[in-house]
C-alpha cells in the first residue's frame, strides 16, 4: 500500500518540481506598481542622434518611450514599446528640441511619467576625450584643449546647461596663464569652486587661476556657455559651440 501512495506522489512532485522556476518568480515579484522614472538622456555622443536609459523596474511588464517636441502642445507619441531600459533615436532634425517620457505598464493598468528628459538633436558632438562635465572628473590641462559647450532653452524655462571642468597642476604660490579662443567674443564664461558668480570671455582673452598655497596644489576651474549669447530673451533654443583653450605661462603671483 505505501508504495502505490508514493507513486501517486511522485507525478506530483514532478510537476512541482518541473515550475518551480516559474513558481518562484511569481512569488518573488514585488507586488508594488512600477516607480516613476525620468530618462536619462545624451544628446552629443553622436551627431543628430540621441540616447536614452532608464532604470529596469520589477514592477513593470512593459515600458513604453514617449517623445513630443518642445512646444505648448506637448503632444506625446510613442517611439518604443518593450522590455529593453535603451533606446536611440535616430530620427530627429538637427536644432530640434525634444522631451522624452517613460511610461509603464503592469497588467492592463498603464502608469504615465510624470517629468520628462530634455534632448537636443546637434550636427555637433562634443569633441572632448571623456566627460568632464563634473569637478570630480575635470580634465587636466597641461598644454592645449579642444572642447565644447551648449546651452538649450526650453518652452517653460527649463534649459540643459554644460560644463566642462578643467585642473592645473600648480607649485606653490604660483598662478597660470590661460587663454581661450572662440569664434566672437562673449560665446562663454568661466568660473571657480565657490564662486557664484561666472566672468564672461572675449575671444582670446587671457584669464587665470592661482595658487594660494604653500605646497603644490591641484586648482580647478569650469568652462561654460554664457546664456545671453547662446539664446535670446523669452525665446526658446540654443546652440553648442566650440572653443580651445591653452595653458600658456606658469609664473610667480
Amino acid at each position: 500500500m505505501k508504495k502505490k501512495e508514493y507513486a501517486l506522489l511522485l507525478p506530483l512532485l514532478a510537476v512541482f518540481m518541473s515550475c518551480s522556476t516559474g513558481f518562484y518568480e511569481i512569488i518573488s515579484r514585488t507586488t508594488s506598481d512600477p516607480f516613476y522614472d525620468v530618462p536619462v538622456v545624451d544628446s552629443f555622443d553622436a551627431i543628430n542622434t540621441i540616447s536614452l536609459q532608464w532604470q529596469s523596474d520589477d514592477g513593470a511588464d512593459t515600458y513604453i518611450l514617449m517623445r513630443a517636441l518642445n512646444d505648448t502642445t506637448l503632444s506625446y507619441e510613442e517611439l518604443y514599446r518593450g522590455t529593453n531600459c535603451s533606446y536611440t533615436d535616430t530620427a530627429v532634425l538637427e536644432g530640434t528640441l525634444y522631451r522624452y517620457r517613460i511610461d509603464k505598464i503592469r497588467g492592463e493598468k498603464r502608469f504615465n511619467g510624470q517629468k520628462a528628459g530634455l534632448g537636443v538633436a546637434s550636427d555637433i558632438a562634443q569633441g572632448i576625450l571623456y566627460d568632464n562635465s563634473t569637478e570630480e572628473n575635470a580634465y587636466e590641462l597641461t598644454y592645449k584643449a579642444t572642447s565644447s559647450c551648449y546651452y538649450y532653452k526650453f518652452d517653460d524655462a527649463t534649459f540643459m546647461i554644460d560644463y566642462d571642468w578643467y585642473k592645473v597642476k600648480l607649485p606653490a604660490m604660483r598662478k597660470a596663464t590661460i587663454e581661450i579662443e572662440d569664434t566672437v567674443d562673449n560665446y562663454f564664461e568661466y568660473i571657480l569652486p565657490g564662486y557664484t558668480s561666472p566672468y564672461v570671455l572675449d575671444n582670446k582673452e587671457y584669464f587665470y587661476v592661482t595658487n594660494n598655497d604653500y605646497t603644490e596644489q591641484m586648482v580647478y576651474f569650469a568652462i561654460r556657455a554664457n546664456p545671453d549669447e547662446f539664446v535670446t530673451a523669452d525665446t526658446p533654443g540654443g546652440d553648442i559651440r566650440s572653443y580651445k583653450l591653452e595653458l600658456t605661462t606658469i609664473t610667480a603671483q
